[in-house]
This record gives structure tokens, sequence and C-alpha cells, in this order.
């Protein structure tokens, strides 16, 4: 439901999401950032699981690979996450840097 609400507000002039109500923007932004932040870490769990068990087969040096990709996925996933935690603080609190939050969030994120 919230996703048809967004589509539609974002289909009628002005087209810029966080021009409006906050009914709809802070709950989907909180969502988006939800989303990304359990995908991630679920990811990350099986891989480390993965290394937990292959540190008993393998040597300690080929398990590290998990280990870095665990770092990729989290270094790539935090800084979306972090902009996101920002638009969702200032547009709850209705701050100044509501926009440029939303703006980099926006440009880097959601339409990437």
């Amino acid at each position: 439901m919230l996703a048809i609400v967004t589509v539609v507000k974002i289909a009628l002039p002005p087209s810029y999401l966080l021009s409006g109500k906050l009914e709809t923007v802070v709950p989907w932004i909180s969502l988006s950032v939800a989303l990304n932040i359990i995908v991630t870490g679920m990811i990350c769990f099986r891989l480390l699981r993965m290394r937990a068990r292959m540190q008993e087969v393998l040597p300690l040096e080929m398990s590290r690979t998990y280990t870095n990709v665990v770092a990729i996925l989290v270094e790539s996933a935090a800084p979306l996450s972090i902009l996101g935690i920002g638009v969702i603080v200032t547009s709850a609190q209705n701050g100044p840097l509501m926009f440029p939050f939303g703006y980099v969030w926006n440009i880097f994120g959601v339409e990437s």
C-alpha cells in the first residue's frame, strides 16, 4: 500500500519525494533502510557461518576470503543506510538539513 501511495505521490507534480507530508516519507525511507540493513545482515551472517565451517577444513588464509567479502558488503551498504537514517531523523524533526540529506540519498541510493 505504501508503495502505491509513493508512486502516485512521485508521479504528481512536484515529483520530488520529500516535498510533501511526512506521513509517507518517513515510513517509506524507514522501510527502505531497514530492508537494506536486514538483508545485508542476513547475507553477512551466512558468509560468517560458512567461514567458521571452512576453518575446520581449510587453512586460515583461505577462510579469510569470507571475511573480506563480508567487509566489502558492509562497506557498500553502510553509506546508503547512514544517509537514510540521516534523512529519517531530519525529516521527522522537519529540520533544515532534510533537503540536503534527501537529495544525496535520492541521487546515490534510489536512482542508481
